[in-house]
């Protein structure tokens, strides 16, 4: 089960009726765009913390009347933004069209999945190997963890 849908079963009532994948997809990918339009309000204030402090840091920037799936989409928002930042990099707008786990900017590479988990690399292929550890994909190479799966 992929990240949009299990949000659907889980917030089922809570954040609305008869949710669908296709609902959640759309609706997750709306607020990840707000999500990201508000990185401006916390984002330098948080790359230099550690990462968790910076996620609490994003979330505590919501608005007091945010939706479920305004709250759930600041974090696959914030921890990509983080961890570009640390890497240099401007963060990369998310594409709302796609699913949570299927947006490029969700993808980890093994280096990023390693810092965010605190293990090492050569744990998550240990862990691969045995069929374990966080879901991936590989694109020829390198190996990307789906964050949010």
């Amino acid at each position: 089960m992929r990240y949009d849908g299990a949000v659907g079963l889980l917030w089922e009532g809570f954040a609305g009726d008869r949710l669908t994948r296709e609902k959640m997809r759309s609706s997750l990918g709306r607020a990840r765009e707000r999500a990201f339009a508000r990185l401006a309000g916390w984002l330098d204030r948080a790359e230099q913390r550690p990462l968790a402090e910076g996620v609490r840091l994003a979330l505590a920037s919501l608005p007091e009347d945010s939706t479920p799936a305004e709250i759930l989409s600041t974090f696959p928002v914030a921890v990509a933004a983080l961890l570009r930042r640390r890497q240099g990099d401007a963060p990369l707008a998310p594409e709302p069209a796609r699913a949570t786990a299927d947006d490029p900017d969700a993808l980890l590479d093994q280096a990023e999945t390693a810092f965010l988990l605190r293990t090492t690399p050569r744990t998550l292929q240990a862990w691969r190997l045995r069929g374990g550890g966080p879901a991936f994909v590989s694109l020829t190479s390198p190996i990307r963890a789906l964050w949010g799966t």
